[in-house]
């Protein structure tokens, strides 16, 4: 992958996944994770299976699919496997609007069709849904928070940032900021609030560093959010 695109794939062998999940859980425990792109049914199921041990560690599950450029990141069958093994075991799952729409088959075209789509992935087991609003019309972007167990989402609104250029690994920068600030001791609302402001200076400040789309500038760590 270069700022133009990505240019092909070749996926981990699921044994190999296996095999690192568990020297990190024998050596390093983990205080939280996030998945990113997992392109074989294989692969996910080995994320799936370290976690269902270690029910303990929040998963932020960042369903990359298809990346920004159009290229498709995991077959069919992984993606299936995402919504009936991943989804379930996640502390966050953190969709776009089009992921979300894809998932659950609910119109995401605004507010309304993000809460509901949220709300469809806290039902299928996710304990919390995080629907990004960046790829929705208007001059304020709007993500929205679902948590199990609450009647009313969360909303986070952030003036839109106008470029030239479109911005590369937004998505996969807040999930890991999110993972982040979970690993640090945040409750979920302020992991995702911190993770967002973070993501919004990355965006704000992203620069060319080759033909094609920006590079975040990714801020220092928002001082004061230590626990």
């Amino acid at each position: 992958q270069d700022t133009c695109g990505v240019h092909g794939t070749w996926p981990l062998d699921a044994d190999v996944a296996r095999r690192q999940i568990a020297a990190l859980f024998e050596d390093c425990p983990p205080a939280a994770a996030k998945s990113g792109a997992l392109p074989t049914l294989h692969t996910v199921r080995a994320v799936a299976d370290a976690w269902a041990q270690a029910p303990s560690v929040p998963l932020v599950v960042d369903p990359v699919v298809v990346s920004s450029g159009g290229m498709r990141l995991c077959d069919e069958a992984a993606e299936r496997e995402i919504l009936t093994r991943l989804v379930p075991l996640a502390a966050l799952v953190t969709p776009n609007a089009v992921e979300a729409a894809a998932m659950t088959g609910v119109a995401v075209t605004g507010v309304d069709g993000a809460v509901a789509a949220a709300r469809r992935l806290v039902g299928m087991g996710a304990r919390a849904a995080l629907v990004k609003g960046g790829h929705l019309a208007g001059v304020v972007v709007t993500d929205v928070l679902v948590e199990s167990g609450t009647s009313d989402p969360v909303l986070f609104e952030r003036p839109r940032i106008v470029s030239p250029n479109r911005v590369r690994g937004t998505g996969c920068a807040l999930s890991a900021a999110v993972a982040a600030g979970l690993a640090r001791g945040h409750d979920l609302r302020e992991a995702v609030r911190i993770a967002g402001d973070w993501v919004h200076a990355a965006i704000a400040g992203a620069y060319p560093t080759g033909a094609g789309a920006l590079s975040l500038d990714r801020p220092s760590w928002p001082r004061g959010t230590a626990p």
